[in-house]
């Protein structure tokens, strides 16, 4: 059928078989933040979040892929570690030549190989984090930092390599947080609910950019994160998305939020951490949600099974990005990985396990 631009029309979209019978996806998280390849190593995020609070969460963030972010603290670990290591004039735009040079060794081959044998039926790769950065050479640049994209195409080579050994290939792309637009240090969760840009600019930015992925790489997962702006045509997105790749899916973070009245900010201040104590952020932050075909679990899972399909997704340790510090006994064990995914996919989910590579690939 073709898809027009209405919610209504969106939501009669199906989630196709071969998502159902795939189980088992690698996610990659790679870029700028894996030059430093640092975070302070942690428990599983959200249970910090509950038993330590979010201010806790941002100084001390356990994700390498946040680095930007948490630089921002004088006092966390991050900045000592990026003072020593690299000098305080280094700043992290600084790590998009030493980026660039090191993933010129890349070979895509080797991971499309690696994540056949490891059983995974589909591959979804960071396109664009939250700092901005794009792995393929957009047509459609950042407009603040001249060269903010790989020239190398990282994404369509993957792309090229994976579908080579028989697998389908997903496309992350940030569309709730880009730091280039929009770069005020969060401190509590409702900061965090204020941090999507929501300007006509942006808005143009990054359905130019969607689009662009879906045309040149015609993308069999689309996997927003976090939120999009609240005046972008979200349907007219998902119309255009399902007429290109009719058995494509589309995850659950294309929720639309508009920032929260400022008389209301003292109250969420208050009842957030509370809310928090009980249910994992993801669902506080639920509202505004358009259309889906799959609900995301980041780091958690069911206690039954869901008449929905889902997908829990985690990475080896407490990080998604590459973290040096990361060692055996900071990651799950064989068994305990195996445990978890014969469970996940017992209540109707697949496992999105991430890796996250250096620089260079490796």
């Amino acid at each position: 059928m073709t898809f027009q631009a209405t919610i209504e029309s969106v939501r009669q979209h199906q989630v196709p078989e071969w998502y159902h019978d795939a189980k088992l996806g690698i996610f990659i998280h790679w870029g700028l933040y894996s030059v430093p390849g640092w975070a302070p190593l942690g428990d599983d995020p959200f249970v910090v979040i509950r038993e330590r609070g979010f201010a806790h969460f941002v100084r001390h963030n356990p994700y390498a892929e946040w680095y930007q972010n948490t630089l921002q603290y004088e006092d966390s670990p991050t900045r000592r570690y990026h003072q020593k290591t690299f000098g305080s004039d280094f700043s992290y735009y600084d790590f998009v030549s030493a980026f660039k040079e090191a993933s010129a060794s890349w070979n895509p081959a080797a991971w499309a190989g690696l994540f056949k044998k490891a059983g995974a039926q589909y591959v979804v790769l960071t396109t664009k984090h939250h700092d901005g950065f794009t792995l393929w050479p957009t047509q459609h640049p950042n407009p603040f930092h001249e060269s903010y994209f790989s020239e190398r195409d990282l994404v369509g080579e993957l792309t090229e390599a994976v579908r080579a050994v028989d697998m389908r290939m997903g496309l992350y792309y940030s569309g709730g947080i880009d730091w280039t637009y929009n770069l005020p240090r969060v401190e509590s969760m409702s900061d965090f609910m204020d941090f999507v840009p929501q300007s006509g600019e942006y808005i143009a930015y990054a359905n130019s950019q969607i689009r662009e992925l879906i045309d040149r790489y015609q993308p069999s997962v689309l996997w927003n994160d976090v939120a999009y702006p609240a005046d972008a045509n979200v349907a007219e997105l998902m119309a255009y998305y399902y007429n290109c790749v009719t058995d494509g899916v589309i995850n659950d973070r294309f929720r639309q939020r508009r920032p929260p009245k400022r008389w209301l900010k003292p109250l969420l201040k208050l009842f957030l951490p509370l809310l928090m104590k009980r249910a994992a952020p993801d669902q506080v932050l639920l509202g505004g949600q358009v259309h889906y075909d799959f609900h995301i679990a980041e780091y958690a899972a069911f206690d039954s099974t869901k008449p929905f399909k889902w997908e829990c997704c985690r990475g080896l340790g407490s990080s998604f990005g590459y973290n040096r510090q990361d060692t055996a006994e900071t990651t799950p064990t064989a068994r305990e990985l195996l445990h978890s995914f014969v469970d996940i996919v017992s209540k109707n989910g697949n496992l999105l396990i991430d890796v996250g590579p250096m620089a260079d690939g490796t």
